[in-house]
């Protein structure tokens, strides 16, 4: 007889789903088509991503719920609810509920515990090449729309992409974030053919990161890989310094006036936002002044007249800090529990790739010390992500094969 699973056509399987979701989140490819954003494409692919998970977990009993399964579910529930509480608190009537990032964010949050579940049993190997498809095929887009289109922000000429999330700075989490994951590859490799195929991928998303000209993403890069030097097999630990010299030297000469000047207006404003948020805080510490309201507040707590030639106030650049501000310290708490379950999950894995992993999050989390929390759909994607890929206890591979 063929085991369970290959007895189902892959079409009724939570990871045929979850792989589109994954691919179109990142990609914003559904948004080109019209009718899929009218039908809400996403969210089908997450209702049938758990209607086919159910049934695999009453019927087939193909899956087991991973360890730390429930603690992500509680976390998530805990984040779907606080803006609602913040909301009521805030006498807003929950009209949170009419809200688009709002509701992408619940969208995400379903989708969690249900990637937590499938990826972590589905293949490793599946799972990484998803991910590495879905991020050529933005770096492609992202080339395309850049240089070819010259989709840029008029004040400053950077890379602005006419696609959710195409803000620079957003993109480089999407293009910086994984880059350990893609080195991890190529020390590991078990051919010369890939390992060729994966340093390809890591210059294309390196060379993306350096061209959004994110300083803090650029920084984030280079900590990330500091903190790996001491994995790296010995006769290539001098190689990787050179190398994280170059990469930074390249960067910096990349655009020297915006790298050599950190007290730019830009800054400035960062800045400014930054004092909104503490000071939304320090007014209502426990359940803030709601989701996405804290930009409402920046002329008056600031005082500022106007953004740079923007029309419209700063967001609060910083994750926490806007946490604080809108949702309080109980919604920040909560958020910041599901960065700590990540870490958690990375530090139970024993194998080489678990220090990889740990150079993410590194990535990650410095890059949320100068974002919005607009960035929240694909942060929370990242951090179930890596805590998947931590799920694998047992390599099939090693990084002292060079």
């Amino acid at each position: 007889m063929l085991p369970a699973r290959a007895r189902i056509p892959f079409l009724l399987q939570p990871p045929f789903y979850l792989y589109l979701y994954f691919f179109f989140l990142v990609t914003c490819l559904n948004q080109e088509l019209h009718f899929l954003t009218r039908i809400h494409f996403e969210l089908l692919l997450i209702v049938a991503s758990l209607v086919t998970l159910v049934l695999d977990l009453w019927i087939f009993r193909r899956y087991t719920i991973p360890n730390g399964t429930q603690l992500l579910l509680g976390l998530c529930l805990l984040l779907m609810g606080m803006p609602l509480l913040s909301s009521i608190a805030n006498d807003h009537y929950l009209t949170i509920l009419h809200n688009q990032e709002y509701r992408s964010w619940v969208k995400m949050l379903l989708a969690a515990p249900v990637l937590y579940i499938v990826l972590g049993q589905s293949g490793r190997e599946n799972f990484l090449n998803v991910i590495f498809m879905t991020l050529a095929t933005l770096a492609i887009i992202f080339i395309y729309r850049f240089y070819v289109l010259h989709e840029v922000r008029e004040f400053d000429l950077r890379p602005l992409l006419h696609i959710k999330n195409g803000d620079p700075n957003f993109l480089s989490i999407l293009f910086g974030a994984p880059l350990p994951i893609v080195l991890y590859r190529i020390f590991s490799a078990e051919s010369i053919l890939k390992r060729v195929l994966y340093g390809g991928l890591f210059m294309l998303l390196l060379g993306c990161a350096v061209a959004t000209e994110s300083r803090m993403g650029v920084i984030a890069v280079l900590v990330g890989f500091l903190t790996l030097i001491r994995y790296v097999p010995g006769r290539l630990r001098t190689t990787a310094l050179w190398v994280l010299l170059g990469v930074g030297l390249f960067a910096a000469f990349y655009d020297w006036e915006r790298f050599s000047d950190f007290a730019d207006e830009s800054n400035r404003m960062r800045w400014r936002s930054i004092v909104t948020g503490l000071s939304l805080f320090s007014q209502n510490p426990f359940l803030g002044f709601g989701w996405d309201t804290a930009s409402y507040y920046f002329y008056q707590v600031t005082g500022y007249p106007r953004l740079l030639s923007e029309t419209f106030p700063l967001n609060v650049h910083n994750t926490p800090i806007q946490l604080l501000a809108e949702l309080g310290f109980f919604g920040f708490a909560v958020y910041i529990s599901v960065l700590m379950f990540t870490f958690w999950r990375v530090l139970s894995q024993r194998s080489p790739m678990g220090k990889y992993l740990m150079a993410c999050l590194v990535i990650l989390f410095l890059n949320l010390l100068t974002l919005p929390l607009l960035t929240k759909d694909f942060v929370i994607l990242f951090l179930v992500m890596i805590s998947t890929l931590a799920l694998y206890e047992e390599p099939e591979i090693h990084t002292h094969r060079v």
